[in-house]
């Protein structure tokens, strides 16, 4: 069998529900995409500075209930946070820690957790990009009506809890 050609079933037909679960997904696709671009800009990738945002504690992205709270994070919390695997986060973090934007340290109070903090280069580093990311969100964003993008995040926000964030 050819691997190009696609097999659909004959019973399958268009739908909404399908459509759209196929057009958030090739959007996250090419909004990663621009992140990497972006990213690529500064010497990381988008991993990495999602990693930084989540320990700046950016305010636009889905956090761990209590998490916010902790001045600095461990790479469990950055595991779960990220729906991603400790081994990866470790990866991320290692090189993070090479480039001289995060430190690693010793929990005060449980010395089996080590906790994850930016440095001050590391803060630059998202202040430099935060700009650039904020352009790409208007031009990305601008042509939709306010009132209808709150209506978009909380039907998003509603699914995002329905698959358990």
């Amino acid at each position: 069998m050819d691997n190009a050609t696609t097999i659909v079933p004959h019973d399958v037909a268009q739908t909404t529900n399908d459509t759209l679960i196929g057009v958030i997904m090739c959007l996250g696709d090419l909004v990663r995409k621009k992140g990497d671009i972006i990213c690529q800009q500064k010497g990381i990738t988008t991993q990495q500075w999602l990693v930084m945002l989540h320990l700046a504690h950016d305010p636009n992205l889905p956090f761990l209930p209590g998490s916010e709270t902790a001045e600095h994070l461990s790479s469990s919390d950055l595991a779960v946070a990220m729906s991603v695997s400790r081994p990866n986060i470790t990866s991320i973090v290692n090189t993070l820690i090479e480039k001289a934007l995060v430190v690693q340290y010793d929990d005060h109070t449980d010395r089996r957790v080590r906790r994850i903090r930016l440095t001050e280069q590391g803060y630059k580093t998202i202040q430099e990009i935060q700009p650039i990311r904020q352009q790409a969100n208007a031009r990305l964003l601008g042509h939709i009506d306010e009132n209808n993008k709150d209506e978009i995040l909380e039907a998003l926000i509603q699914c995002c809890r329905k698959l358990g964030l």
